[in-house]
């Protein structure tokens, strides 16, 4: 399985189908990670800017497990329906 979750665009995206935009307020997500990449056993978070210009952004953070709000985005993704197609015109 790979796993996209983008918390400032309400995204997640499981094998590249996106459903949403999604609610993911509730589930505590850490205000510097921009997005979480996960594909079968392994993954990474990347991380926002800094707000201090003369700060560096944090390097990306190797995981090896899904933490507790990755697992509820997920979840979310699980239980929400599929859009309605969009006729093309």
């Amino acid at each position: 399985m790979r796993l996209t979750i983008i918390p400032s665009d309400n995204a997640v995206y499981v094998d590249s189908v996106f459903k949403g935009p999604l609610n993911l307020s509730q589930f505590n997500i850490p205000s510097n990670v921009h997005a979480l990449q996960w594909y079968d056993t392994k993954g990474w978070l990347e991380f926002n800017d800094s707000p201090d210009p003369f700060t560096p952004k944090p390097p990306n953070e190797i995981i090896s497990e899904l933490s507790q709000w990755a697992l509820d985005c997920y979840q979310a993704w699980v239980s929400a329906p599929f859009p309605s197609p969009v006729p093309i015109v």
